[in-house]
């Protein structure tokens, strides 16, 4: 009976989605690009909205994402992953906010585990997704950028 109960909670966690905001009822991905430590650089992510009913009664939507994530500049190379959860507050149809956080590694120039988090703003302007982000991921590996999410 006890598995039952677990195995229920967790696909009522992971079922579709509900008040995701501009992430959609599916999964999406993002690319963006800005400014990275060391210097100038990109972050993939992928992102899975999570159907939690209390939240969406309330306009907040839950997302679960991982994100890779580097940065060239002054003959330096910097790479991090984390693996988070996004909180989304849906303004309207076209607009929310969101922040996170997360668990990850720097890859690069060293290897070190730690936490990150972000905040950003989704816009869909005229059907296309365009989101603004700032952040840190693991390894004090800053960063702020615009991307697409399709």
């Amino acid at each position: 009976m006890r598995k039952l109960l677990i195995a229920m909670l967790a696909l009522s966690l992971v079922g579709g989605a509900s008040a995701a905001g501009q992430y959609g009822s599916n999964h999406s991905t993002g690319v963006m690009v800005g400014a990275y430590e060391p210097g100038i650089g990109g972050i993939f992510n992928y992102s899975v909205p999570l159907n939690i009913d209390g939240l969406a009664r309330s306009g907040l939507g839950l997302v679960a994402e991982g994100q890779i994530g580097g940065g060239l500049g002054d003959g330096e190379f910097g790479m991090s992953t984390m693996i988070g959860a996004k909180l989304v507050f849906v303004m309207n149809n076209s607009t929310d906010l969101y922040g996170g956080l997360g668990v990850g590694t720097e890859l690069q120039p060293d290897t070190e585990i730690g936490a990150g988090g972000q905040i950003g703003l989704n816009l869909n302007l005229d059907g296309t997704r365009v989101f603004f982000e700032a952040g840190q991921h693991p390894g004090n590996n800053n960063y702020l950028g615009v991307g697409l999410r399709f």
